[in-house]
């Protein structure tokens, strides 16, 4: 996807984005590469990289309701809030 040329463009560079930070790229280097502010490259590493896998704590995903999901993910402020039909 980081190379695609008809995946749309937001999402291109965030997968751009999300490569750096993983491969050790500061948040400003990594924002100045793709041409994204500081805070809202500080938004998509909380999104993307702040999450341990569920398998790491010794809980396979395949476990987890989609209502427990939603709960953790806001409870670790992955996220604001999550709809409910979202978990569904």
């Amino acid at each position: 996807m980081a190379r695609s040329q008809v995946e749309p463009h937001r999402r291109v560079v965030r997968a751009r984005l999300i490569l750096l930070l993983v491969e050790g790229a500061s948040v400003s280097g990594a924002g100045r590469s793709v041409g994204l502010a500081r805070r809202i490259v500080l938004k998509w590493e909380k999104r993307f990289l702040a999450c341990e896998l569920p398998d790491d704590v010794d809980r396979s995903l395949s476990l987890w309701t989609c209502a427990e999901l939603a709960r953790t993910a806001v409870r670790d402020k992955v996220v604001d809030a999550i709809s409910g039909s979202a978990r569904r």
